[in-house]
């Protein structure tokens, strides 16, 4: 096997329920339909009352109606919400506008009196406040939100077909907007659709408009402050309906697809630097109308959903090749009932991508179950306590195998999964905790040779010491709490050989650092201040000086802080590296160009102008500050997580990067500082964290995940 390529097999082994059906194209369960109010014509995603399962919203075509459909998981929905909002709902938008947690709904109300985005602010149980609106250009249609001027607040932007314009609506972040700043930069006419990406590689969203009237598409570039450069046209089939954008092509760059009122679509080619060409057109069957693009077969390769309104009602699968075409062979599904907006998400909980269809003439949204993902299968299933969502792995009996530890935050509780041998793995029980524990990492802080746990929790924490058999004492708490604290790791930051505890804490916008005694007991919590939210730390040794600093992800303030350490666990003030973060979650250091000088990755959120989550890379110069930052794709949204380790053997480091969302993206080093396009590993979703070990003694590298309130995963690698 080529080891420069991004191709990895893995087998999965679930700790507790977790399986997958394989499939080579696709193929999709009978649709089940849920009722909703009048007319669907648009449909969104997200999950509305904070239950990790994925939901559903429609709006009512030219209506006053939305309904909200709270997912039971198992494809089943509960009795739609309705709720009555607009004059006439053209397109629906979903965010957290508040910043408060619970995902929000914008709706552009249109028609020949309204012109105007109506905001509703989620109570996290499928209702809404009483909405408020803003007024945008006239007939508003399309929308879409991004954040447009970087502020780190959600904005909102609008094509408004009566008097071909587009409007964007900065955001404050509290639920509220500022006046829309209407315009149409040389547009086409008639724009009905709209979609956000980074189309030229600068970081700045940028914005594509469908123009149904001059049958053209429309690309106006960012300027990075919420103006855009004057729209570039590209001529399309006639009367654009919907569009849709994605890397079609394996050059990281989005392409463009629309789909026409004529049975046709048009396919722009990126060239990476905002400009389109080739132009392809393609047919399709009966005529398109809803659009979306999704890896459906689990191949890294995005495929194609089209609905069919009319005679054929029907939803059209195009298989991706990853070249920027499709194979020869379509699938079509009937769904009757006039459908029109399509969306995905995982509503079975087996972490693929399932389809819902609004269909007009039967008030219906119909649900395309995904039959399986293709590419693992379960080898083992064993009992854990509920709700894991963080792991570690050490060898906790000795017996020179690397075992799991998760902390449980429904159980508030360590579970301990000793491994008896190629991956196999037996519980030896489960220690309370006594409050919901946040993080955990392992070292021997007591120097009798055995493994101990450090816990994070919101009264502080404390420790578990091992008895070298995989059992641990009750946890003896931290005499100094220090409040809430959240991620936490163990290092020596005081060079006497003995194992520290550092904790972030981001009620207090501080790092926490314990230094040990080396009998397990710890000194007096020592603070230094962060950026605001810090939510992970990493320990190296960035500078000249040798000593260990720290590295965290301040989320709140997106941004990343490195403290350069004195060599006596204290720590100078924070700097920044100067990384321009989108909600940054996780980081991870290791040599990614071979220099011998320590460098960091950091993954951050995706956005409406970068769909998928990032992996930024940025190389360390060796005095504690670090070059630009180069930015990868990692075709999973909302990462949580991150690892390195050469998982190909060819002695160069690669990236893990877990999501919030469903499954893992791997992307392979080049040993230059730059990682190859990204591979999905089907794993499950709501991933919350990762680590690695060799679980099955092959010498190759395996990683263990935690799937928040489901199963913890372990994934052997065949490498």
């Amino acid at each position: 096997m080529d080891s420069r390529r991004a191709f990895f097999v893995f087998v999965l082994v679930c700790l507790l329920a977790f399986s997958a059906a394989s499939f080579a194209a696709a193929p999709f369960l009978t649709a089940g339909a849920f009722p909703v109010s009048a007319a669907p014509t648009y449909v969104a995603v997200g999950d509305f009352n904070n239950d990790a399962i994925s939901d559903v919203v429609s709006a009512s075509g030219c209506g006053t109606s939305i309904s909200v459909l709270l997912g039971k998981s198992l494809n089943s929905f509960q009795a739609a919400v309705n709720t009555t909002v607009g004059t006439c709902l053209q397109g629906v938008a979903v965010g957290d506008f508040n910043k408060d947690g619970k995902l929000d709904v914008a709706l552009s109300d249109g028609g020949p009196s309204s012109h105007k985005i109506d905001i509703l602010l989620g109570n996290a149980d499928g209702t809404f406040q009483a909405p408020t609106s803003v007024t945008v250009g006239a007939d508003p249609r399309g929308i879409a939100a991004a954040d447009f001027n970087l502020d780190g607040d959600i904005d909102l932007v609008t094509a408004n077909f009566a008097d071909n314009s587009f409007s964007i609506v900065a955001g404050n972040g509290n639920g509220t907007f500022k006046p829309a700043v209407t315009t149409s930069l040389g547009a086409g006419t008639g724009p009905v659709a709209v979609t956000v990406n980074d189309f030229n590689f600068d970081l700045n969203p940028d914005v594509v408009v469908a123009n149904n009237t001059s049958s053209t598409v429309s690309v106006l570039l960012g300027k990075g402050d919420g103006t855009f450069q004057t729209a570039v046209s590209y001529a399309a089939g006639a009367g654009p309906v919907s569009i849709a954008s994605g890397d079609l092509n394996g050059d990281l760059g989005p392409e463009i697809v629309v789909t026409d009122s004529d049975g046709t679509g048009t396919l722009l080619f990126d060239n990476r630097s905002g400009k389109f060409g080739p132009i392809k057109a393609f047919t399709v069957p009966q005529g398109g109308y809803g659009l979306v693009l999704v890896d459906l077969n689990a191949d890294g390769k995005l495929d194609m959903a089209v609905t069919s309104p009319g005679a054929a009602s029907q939803v059209t699968i195009y298989i991706g090749k990853g070249d920027g075409t499709f194979g020869s062979g379509i699938t079509q599904y009937a769904t009757g009932g006039n459908p029109r907006a399509i969306a995905y998400g995982d509503f079975s909980g087996d972490g693929v991508p399932d389809l819902v269809v609004t269909s007009t003439d039967t008030n219906m949204v119909n649900l395309l179950p995904n039959r399986g993902n293709g590419t693992f299968g379960a080898a083992g299933s064993y009992s854990a306590h509920t709700g894991p969502n963080f792991v570690v792995s050490a060898d906790f009996n000795k017996d020179g195998k690397p075992d799991i530890a998760t902390i449980n935050s429904g159980s508030q509780d360590v579970t301990v999964l000793l491994n008896k041998a190629k991956g196999v793995f037996q519980s030896s029980g489960n220690f309370a905790v006594g409050a919901v524990p946040t993080g955990i990492a392992a070292a021997d802080f007591n120097h009798d040779g055995s493994m101990d746990i450090v816990v994070s929790t919101a009264t502080g924490g404390g420790v578990f010491m091992g008895t070298g058999t995989g059992s641990f004492g009750a946890m003896i708490p931290f005499t100094n709490p220090a409040g809430t604290t959240g991620y936490v790791t163990a290092a020596d930051v005081n060079k006497d050989g003995r194992p520290d505890v550092i904790q972030v804490s981001a009620d207090t916008n501080s790092v926490l650092v314990r230094l040990g005694n080396g009998d397990g007991t710890f000194k007096t919590a020592q603070a230094f201040v962060t950026d605001a939210g810090p939510v992970w730390v990493v320990v190296g040794k960035f500078s000249a000086d040798a000593n260990p600093d720290l590295v965290v992800v301040a989320q709140t303030a997106n941004k990343v802080d490195i403290l350069l350490g004195n060599g006596d666990g204290t720590f100078g003030a924070f700097t920044n590296v100067g990384y321009r973060a989108n909600t940054p979650t996780s980081v991870a250091t290791a040599d990614f160009n071979k220099d011998s000088k320590l460098d960091i990755v950091v993954t951050d959120f995706a956005t409406a102008g970068n769909p998928n989550g990032s992996a930024g890379v940025l190389l360390g110069n060796g005095d504690g500050t670090f070059q630009v930052a180069k930015r990868f794709a990692t075709v999973v949204q909302n990462p949580t997580s991150v690892v390195v380790g050469d998982f190909n053997h060819d002695t160069k480091i690669d990236v893990l990067v877990s999501s919030g969302v469903v499954n893992d993206a791997l992307l392979v080093g080049n040993g230059d500082g730059t990682l190859q396009k990204p591979s999905m590993v089907i794993s499950g979703e709501n991933i919350t964290n990762l680590a690695t070990g060799d679980f099955n003694a092959d010498h190759v590298i395996d990683f263990v995940q935690c799937n928040l309130g489901q199963n913890v995963n372990v994934l052997l690698n065949t490498q």
